[in-house]
């Protein structure tokens, strides 16, 4: 529970919040099902609403997620790409950056080592969301998690 909180405190929440939102939904998940609800909801009403939180917020929020999801064994490969989408949202709201490339790890699967160094417009990335690379093999800590440690970054012109 408390890496959930720690993920939704930037978005206000407190332990006595997030139980107290939880009884008024009367909401049965586990505490990382209704986490992802929450973060899903302020995405929506962000849109909607504009209510300040950033982009790069949510892309925290969504890698933090995952890596909760991967720590407890829990195969999530959606939140790992809501990350990275948020990131590229990031990207372009910026106006600096039209393109990005993939850059892979250090002792990357095969996929991950053929997908390096792919470039792609920020529009083209932000439909197509190749990463992570749904043909990744990497594991996540020696788990059997699947976990695609490539990450976006800007290509500076």
């Amino acid at each position: 529970m408390n890496k959930i909180l720690l993920i939704l405190k930037d978005f206000g929440f407190s332990e006595k919040s997030f139980n107290q939102y939880r009884i008024s939904e009367n909401n049965r998940d586990s505490d990382f099902e209704f986490a992802i609800k929450i973060i899903d909801e302020i995405v929506e009403k962000t849109k909607k609403n504009k209510w300040g939180f950033t982009n790069l917020q949510f892309s925290f929020a969504y890698f933090n997620l995952a890596l909760f999801a991967a720590e407890n064994g829990i195969q999530n490969i959606s939140l790992h790409r809501k990350s990275h989408y948020f990131k590229l949202l990031n990207y372009k709201e910026s106006g600096v950056f039209p393109k990005v490339k993939i850059l892979a790890a250090p002792n990357c699967c095969d996929q991950c080592d053929k997908n390096n160094g792919k470039i792609f417009s920020l529009d083209e990335a932000i439909e197509k969301l190749p990463l992570p690379l749904n043909e990744c093999t990497n594991n996540y800590l020696k788990t059997n998690i699947t976990w695609c440690r490539c990450i976006f970054v800007p290509v500076i012109i």
